[in-house]
């Protein structure tokens, strides 16, 4: 969890998020949670390219990694807009990733 300026909490990953809203709204502090995707990263930037371009693929629009600044526009979106709060915001271009299991099975 970080916080953020004009009393507002950036939380990573969707889980929690209004748990957090609502333990903070008496300080008059708000909580958001952003799930993005693949996002232009050092890590990303290592990858081979096949293995890049497998992810990108998944991406329904734009086919393309986040870049961070679409990721910091977002973060001042939430920050300036006094009604969000207690939800997730998902930046992932319409991606859902299929997650395989040990079973070598596909599970959505």
């Amino acid at each position: 969890m970080k916080l953020a300026g004009k009393r507002a909490v950036v939380v990573g990953g969707g889980s929690g998020s209004l748990g957090v809203a609502r333990d903070l709204a008496p300080y008059g502090i708000r909580c958001m949670a952003i799930t993005p995707s693949l996002f232009e990263t050092g890590l990303i930037a290592g990858m081979h390219d096949e293995d890049r371009a497998r992810l990108v693929s998944e991406a329904v629009f734009p086919r393309r990694p986040g870049r961070p600044e679409e990721f910091a526009q977002l973060v001042r979106t939430i920050v300036e807009n006094p009604m969000l709060n207690g939800g997730t915001v998902r930046l992932d271009a319409g991606t859902r990733c299929a997650v395989a299991d040990n079973l070598d099975d596909t599970v959505f």
